[in-house]
């Protein structure tokens, strides 16, 4: 099912994600009739954990239900349970109405010189908050991108699960994997190692379930081999997938046999600007680090990277650590995370003939047979 997040809820099953759909609405079943639950939603960017957990209040298990949300953002304020606050803002509360150690966490104007800690009191009176709506009806608290999360409010919201099991509670997470860090880190482990906690891993969609998806844009004259070519060129990625039949509609392609080449040449476009949408902002030698990496392919090693992009062994490793979180290295290991990613990197951060000859020589002087070393760095002119 495609189309705007917030318009698009569980009326319909979302395609390919019916078990991750079955388990949020297990969730909200158990926290009705009194059993905290959390279900915590991981996966790499543009796998649909924000329009899964969007999906959540609109559910008929919901209604109800106090059903809070929170999307975090990467600025901190500087009184911190950032996700805290967001949660409770819609209700409207005012500083009489929670427990005086809560008071500079939600109305941290009236204590500006105050930096909560997240110490027992604190989370202590953020409880007694919660327990005091869920003895109204039961509690539905959604945080989505929580890789992002404030470090004290994971810690509240595991010191929270651990005292409700015969609470009404749903605690439901939805986070990008390998982009915790720290306290954060700590917190999330916390509660995903807790007995009440299920844990969704999105991957990309299977060939059957892209095909549905595409079937929805084009239900007629569908080929296979075109299912086959927006397979490849999105990796069954559905963000990604979207976008490509989105660029395709308008480009007035059709969905047969003489499509593919488009699906292939498009594809490629949409790859290389999500490639540059997830590299904005970050440092100029993270791109040089990931141009490097797919010139030189994966056999080479972090000082042959870094001697192609021009930096240390050691900013290659931080370089790496931001390409995971981007998703355009793969979290298992240091190759990319999707095959067509390499041409996305190469054709959105373009090396010049010069940076060529370089790389031959690096790989030349690594050891690297003649051959592969030739094929390699034409593999790009022939894709």
């Amino acid at each position: 099912m495609r189309g705007d997040e917030e318009s698009a809820g569980w009326i319909q099953p979302l395609v390919g994600r019916s078990r991750e759909c079955a388990a949020l609405a297990g969730g909200l079943a158990k926290a009705r009739s009194g059993r905290a639950r959390c279900v915590v939603v991981r996966g790499p960017s543009g796998m649909g954990k924000s329009r899964l957990l969007s999906g959540v209040r609109r559910h008929e298990l919901a209604r109800g239900c106090t059903v809070l949300r929170a999307r975090c953002s990467e600025v901190d304020s500087p009184s911190g349970f950032d996700a805290v606050r967001m949660l409770f803002e819609p209700l409207k509360l005012g500083a009489d109405d929670v427990a005086d150690p809560a008071v500079p966490v939600l109305f941290p104007a009236l204590s500006p010189a105050i930096r909560p800690a997240a110490d027992y009191a604190v989370l202590s009176g953020l409880h007694s908050l919660a327990a005091d709506l869920m003895s109204s009806a039961p509690l539905v608290l959604v945080v989505d991108d929580a890789h992002r999360c404030d470090g004290g409010s994971l810690r509240w919201l595991d010191f929270l699960l651990r005292r409700a099991d015969d609470l009404p509670l749903l605690v439901v997470l939805g986070y990008r994997c390998d982009a915790l860090e720290g306290a954060a880190r700590a917190a999330m482990s916390g509660i995903v190692a807790q007995r009440a906690t299920t844990v969704i891993e999105l991957g990309p969609l299977n060939w059957t379930d892209v095909g549905a998806v595409v079937a929805e844009v084009f239900p007629e004259g569908l080929d296979g081999r075109f299912v086959d070519a927006c397979a490849r060129a999105s990796g069954g990625n559905p963000a990604l997938l979207n976008r490509l039949l989105d660029d395709l509609v308008r480009a007035g392609v059709r969905p047969d046999s003489d499509g593919v080449a488009a699906v292939e040449e498009v594809g490629r476009e949409v790859l290389a600007a999500s490639v540059l949408s997830r590299l904005a902002g970050q440092p100029e030698r993270v791109g040089r680090v990931a141009a490097a990496m797919a010139l030189l392919g994966p056999a080479a090693g972090a000082e042959s990277v870094a001697a192609l992009a021009g930096v240390t062994r050691w900013q290659v490793a931080e370089a790496l650590g931001v390409l995971r979180r981007c998703d355009v290295v793969a979290a298992s290991g240091t190759d990319f995370a999707h095959d067509t990613v390499r041409s996305a990197v190469l054709d959105a951060l373009p090396m010049s003939e010069a940076d060529r000859l370089r790389a031959a020589r690096i790989l030349n002087d690594a050891g690297r047979p003649a051959v592969e070393v030739a094929d390699h760095l034409l593999s790009h002119d022939r894709a």
